[in-house]
């Protein structure tokens, strides 16, 4: 499910985006601004350790949503926020891809490519709506006979000036007409466009919050140049998708080739593909909330399918228990959608 393209301004800040009904936000947080992160899990969890395991893992995950409810084939995060004491709150994550180009351009032969370098224009914007329904769904899929596997949140309170430098930030981002580029090669930062969680990080660092772990949130992998494609008459005709990359030597690549390696390319022999990782956003707010948990006494709960030998995991996991011991910011556990979560006041 996908929210239309939104024509203006006045349009996306009208009374579709915002939300009056603040009950279980008043619970948590009080009548405070504040800003939530929103992580939506995959279907089934990408596994990053090598192309073959990344390609298994994704197309999967893809298949799986296609049969289900909730349908998240890669992960989304998106934010909540409350600008001001008492009022109304703001839903909005970047979204795009409505037409299904990725896996177009996969089996017209531009292998990683369709990834790494494509900006699909077709973006648009989630609203409240939405991502207020996609937490209930995400809440009610089930695995392991176990609810509440695919989502996960964190939340700041916010002084006047973080409220003021995010409220800024959106919209100038919607003013710019960024968010009709939707992809991994363009900056929100720099209002090029962005992906789901490139946007979602923007807003956090534009912020000004103390959050250093946004910083473990990135995954870089050094993708082998034999498996990234290019076709430039592919690309123009295939609608809503513009190519953001080096130039590439006209070159096919079977959809299936990847399956064949089981490593990224070493000694800088590859392009290093940098991006927000939706898995890694799930992990970062899961392993605080457990944290928390245990610090005051009680169960955690259980982190399912997490993929092994990754290193990024690995270090994030390390870097969230430094921040949790060593920072003097006041951590509370909250309760949004039947999920804990952490509260950074």
């Amino acid at each position: 499910m996908r929210v239309l393209i939104l024509c203006s301004l006045f349009l996306f800040t009208s009374a579709t985006i915002h939300i009056k009904n603040t009950t279980q936000f008043d619970v948590a947080f009080g009548e405070d601004p504040f800003l939530v992160v929103l992580n939506y899990r995959s279907n089934i969890i990408i596994d990053w350790n090598g192309p073959g395991t990344t390609l298994k893992t994704a197309a999967e995950s893809s298949a799986v949503a296609a049969l289900y409810k909730y349908k998240e084939a890669i992960g989304h995060a998106a934010v909540f926020f409350r600008k001001e004491k008492n009022g109304d709150i703001l839903g909005i994550g970047q979204t795009g891809e409505d037409h299904n180009q990725g896996l177009h351009l996969l089996e017209h032969g531009l292998g990683f490519t369709s990834i790494t370098n494509i900006v699909y224009t077709d973006g648009s914007l989630n609203n409240f709506t939405f991502l207020d329904t996609k937490a209930y769904v995400a809440m009610d899929y089930k695995s392991h006979g176990h609810r509440g596997v695919k989502f996960a949140w964190i939340a700041f309170k916010l002084n006047d000036q973080q409220s003021t430098n995010i409220q800024t930030y959106i919209d100038k981002y919607i003013a710019s007409g960024a968010y009709h580029n939707y992809g991994f090669p363009v900056d929100p930062l720099k209002f090029e466009g962005g992906g789901c969680t490139s946007f979602a990080n923007a807003i956090v660092t534009n912020s000004g919050l103390d959050f250093d772990l946004k910083n473990y949130w990135k995954r870089i992998v050094p993708i082998p140049y034999k498996l990234m494609g290019y076709s430039l008459k592919v690309i123009e005709e295939t609608s809503f998708t513009k190519y953001d990359g080096p130039i590439l030597p006209n070159k096919t690549v079977s959809i299936l080739n990847p399956l064949k390696y089981k490593h990224w390319a070493t000694n800088g022999t590859g392009y290093d593909f940098l991006f927000y990782d939706p898995e890694l956003f799930y992990l970062l707010s899961s392993f605080a909330r457990n944290s928390i948990l245990v610090k005051t006494g009680k169960q955690p709960i259980t982190i399912h399918d997490m993929v092994k030998n990754d290193n990024h995991v690995d270090e994030l996991a390390k870097q969230v228990d430094l921040w949790i011991n060593e920072t003097k910011q006041n951590l509370q556990i909250k309760t949004l959608y039947d999920m804990d979560g952490v509260y950074v006041s």
